[in-house]
């Protein structure tokens, strides 16, 4: 079966798009991977020097962990990208005010605010990224990784859409009297069965395709949502090369 893709949005961001030949069972493969295995840094490791603020060491440190961090090119698992803050206060503390030792490793936001300090109030730290991935702790996490079943319809083709289903799509897609529904219609189907469940005799059926799927990827910043889905297919193709090598010796 031939594998196509056409696609819905692009942004720097975000990605979305109809996978054509593949079903869920493959879609969730390379869901999972992305969220698990692909690898981002996020800081591991925090040194605080002077911390008179009202907050504790550990709770600046774990909003630390949680500030996406650019990953460029040519880290691998276990490199490390040092940070440093030093701020008083009156003021808000942002993310932005963490220096990084790496041009290609620096803070996406600049505007996540990690504490309000106040007057006299100081804050100095240390803190060490680490290249890692999401099996370990969620803050490597890459995006936002998810898919649903294209849609299928099915309407009468004598009775056609029907008022009461009409007004039952939560997404208004649906149009009274209609015989079929746009592609670009169809593609906004959440499958709700909303308007089955209207359909007095049956008009109108939803189900979900059992070969196509709508695939969204959302970053979060560190990796731009395509890379997210190439190294994580990279990743899928590796484990299946290993896998088969292993099940040739075993057969031997």
């Amino acid at each position: 079966m031939s594998i196509n893709i056409k696609v819905l949005e692009d942004t720097p961001t975000t990605f979305r798009f109809v996978w054509d030949g593949v079903g869920p069972k493959v879609a969730n493969v390379i869901r999972r991977i992305a969220l698990g295995d692909v690898l981002t840094l996020a800081i591991e490791t925090v040194s605080i020097y002077e911390n008179s603020s009202v907050f504790f060491d550990e709770y600046i440190a774990h909003r630390l962990g949680l500030i996406p961090i650019k990953t460029g090119k040519g880290f691998k698992r276990g490199d490390t990208v040092k940070f440093s803050l030093d701020k008083e206060g009156p003021g808000t503390v942002y993310s932005g005010d963490l220096m990084s030792s790496e041009k290609k490793a620096e803070v996406m936001d600049k505007k996540i605010p990690i504490i309000i300090l106040k007057e006299g109030q100081k804050l100095r730290i240390e803190a060490e990224a680490l290249m890692g991935d999401a099996n370990h702790h969620a803050k490597w996490q890459p995006g936002l990784i998810t898919y649903q079943a294209y849609p299928v319809l099915k309407i009468d083709k004598d009775k056609g859409i029907t008022k009461d289903c009409e007004e039952a799509c939560p997404v208004n897609i649906l149009e009274k009297g209609k015989k079929s529904i746009s592609t670009e219609n169809l593609e906004k189907c959440t499958l709700c069965n909303a308007c089955r469940d209207a359909s007095k005799n049956g008009e109108v059926e939803a189900s979900p395709s059992d070969d196509k799927v709508i695939f969204y990827v959302e970053s979060y910043g560190q990796i731009p949502p395509r890379e997210i889905l190439v190294q994580a297919t990279e990743m899928l193709d590796e484990k299946a090369k290993k896998f088969l090598d292993q099940l040739k010796k075993k057969v031997k």
